[in-house]
């Protein structure tokens, strides 16, 4: 499995995240924000290059420094994918010395979110830069 921090805008992306329905980026509102260089894409895909897993995210300057904010994700039932997603945002954000946060909402992605050493913090989880 590849996993790109770069992904290209495109039409298969946009649906996949649009069906996790993002709060921030409603239908339509992905490709400017992407043209903006506000979001930025994830993926995983297959040694064929099928698509596994996508998940949005933006860079933000908190009070803390620099933030990670994962606004939508959907792996399509793939847990290798959605944990090979998190390690590299994972892996991201030490490097950057950014904190983590993101809205889960399904008991496997909690499961996973807590693996990596986020919190939940009322509802959403957190983790604080290394």
């Amino acid at each position: 499995m590849n996993v790109n921090l770069s992904e290209v805008f495109s039409e298969t992306l946009d649906a996949a995240i649009q069906a996790t329905a993002p709060v921030d980026f409603p239908a339509g509102d992905l490709l400017p924000a992407w043209e903006a260089g506000e979001l930025h894409f994830l993926t995983a895909r297959d040694d064929a290059g099928a698509l596994m897993g996508v998940m949005a995210y933006r860079l933000e300057n908190a009070v803390s420094g620099l933030a990670i904010d994962i606004i939508g994700m959907n792996a399509k039932g793939a847990p290798l994918a959605l944990r090979m997603m998190f390690q590299a945002i994972v892996a991201s954000a030490d490097a950057r010395s950014a904190s983590l946060q993101c809205m889960i909402e399904k008991p496997a992605m909690e499961r996973i979110a807590e693996r990596f050493g986020m919190r939940k913090r009322a509802t959403f989880f957190t983790r604080e830069a290394v």
